[in-house]
């Protein structure tokens, strides 16, 4: 696995590539602790949905400021909130985030046809 650095988003795994964002650096706590995640997801789909529910689930209220603080701080972060991505010319599906914004959507469509 290497790590490769850029301007966009803040962390995630690309195959055998963990990408951060270069800002990060800046940052060595949230830097250590992203590449922490992220170094633990594989190549299967269900088990990386798994690992990042439990991480929302077990992540602490000072690593969600430090993660929104530095959203806010190097705006062009803010693309990880996406869960579509771009990178060396392919497109990714971040299943995860896909899972996490369709639970409430279905609710709304639940409760607006019963």
């Amino acid at each position: 696995m290497r790590v490769e650095y850029n301007i966009w988003g803040m962390a995630n795994r690309i195959g055998n590539v963990v990408v951060l964002n270069k800002n990060l650096k800046k940052y060595p706590w949230l830097h250590d602790k992203l590449l922490e995640h992220e170094s633990k997801h594989n190549e299967k789909s269900l088990y990386n949905i798994k690992h990042d529910l439990k991480s929302l689930k077990n992540t602490k209220m000072i690593e969600w400021i430090a993660k929104t603080k530095f959203m806010l701080r190097y705006p062009r972060s803010l693309v990880q909130l996406s869960p579509i991505w771009f990178y060396k010319g392919r497109v990714y599906f971040d299943l995860s985030l896909m899972l996490v914004y369709s639970i409430p959507t279905i609710s709304l469509m639940r409760h607006l046809i019963w």
